[in-house]
């Protein structure tokens, strides 16, 4: 069962994502260290990891089209 300090602990992750996002944009963002903090905070480290891992790829991929779609 979910406790109120995860909710909470997650909820103050993911505001501090999006201000990294529209500030400095840290490695903080990753989708591995994503899994790792969520993976710690809901006990299943492993599964936390290998969510992350399984969604870097995706990443990657967003990101590279966002830079190819804005240059100039």
């Amino acid at each position: 069962m979910i406790q109120w300090w995860q909710i909470l602990l997650l909820t103050l992750y993911s505001a501090y994502q999006i201000c990294d996002e529209l500030t400095i944009v840290s490695s903080a963002g990753s989708p591995v260290f994503a899994g790792f903090i969520t993976g710690l905070v809901m006990g299943d480290l492993g599964t936390g990891l290998f969510i992350g891992a399984s969604l870097s790829p995706i990443d990657s991929a967003r990101c590279r089209y966002f830079r190819w779609s804005f240059s100039y």
